[in-house]
């Protein structure tokens, strides 16, 4: 079964479990309960991030094109992912108002090193993506399709090159999203850390089922114009 394939249904079921999870957060109120919960959504994420660098290994050009998102969800993409700083405003959308001044301290240092380490891993992509325009993958690929059989094995070798380096930013990418949620989660209460759960959760399948509406809608436009009632 192609990469593609195997990864879009691991997502569909992945996300039917985070509705599941959604459900479970929106419902808790006891300390006990948030508590419990709380390692099990973080090994939920877990999942998601084997499977991802599983599917990064296989063909890693894919999986930043990421065909299982709407194009909604690709427009929101840094890397292969969330900005990892896009959690602030939803915390603070969600719990903001409760927040101690010490809590905003530290969310204050986790924020800036998540921006800082965004910035590098940025800067870490662009520098592989340049690479493509220089030599010599540049003249190989000016000749492509031309190329003799020593030339067809230095392409080769360049393409897998360039994966190699673009896996390495997946992988540092990935990292930073789950150092950035676990930071912030360990400052929030266990009744704040559900509510900002939730609230990550929430905006995720909402951003999703929007951008599975859009796209429907610009297939149903595509299908008329195509093909047009009889007048």
């Amino acid at each position: 079964m192609a990469a593609n394939s195997i990864f879009t249904s691991f997502f569909d079921r992945w996300l039917s479990r985070q509705e599941a999870f959604l459900r479970q957060l929106e419902t808790l109120h006891r300390r006990q309960e948030c508590s419990e919960i709380i390692p099990r959504v973080f090994s939920h994420y877990q999942e998601f991030y084997r499977e991802k660098s599983r599917a990064a290994h296989a063909d890693v050009f894919l999986l930043l094109a990421a065909p299982w998102l709407t194009s909604f969800e690709r427009s929101l993409l840094w890397i292969s992912g969330f900005r990892p700083s896009i959690l602030f405003p939803i915390l603070m959308n969600s719990v903001g108002g409760e927040l101690s001044p010490q809590q905003r301290q530290r969310i204050e240092a986790v924020k800036a090193e998540t921006r800082r380490k965004e910035r590098e891993i940025t800067q870490a992509m662009a520098r592989v993506q340049e690479t493509v325009a220089e030599q010599p993958v540049y003249s190989l690929m000016r000749r492509f399709g031309k190329l003799v059989d020593g030339e067809v094995t230095e392409f080769d070798t360049a393409i897998e090159r360039l994966k190699a380096e673009m896996l390495v930013v997946v992988e540092n990418a990935d990292a930073l999203q789950g150092w950035t949620a676990a930071e912030v989660v360990e400052i929030l209460s266990p009744a704040q850390g559900v509510k900002f759960l939730a609230a990550v959760a929430r905006f995720q399948l909402q951003s999703r089922r929007w951008g599975v509406e859009k796209d429907s809608e610009r297939e149903r436009m595509a299908v008329d114009e195509a093909f047009p009632p009889p007048a």
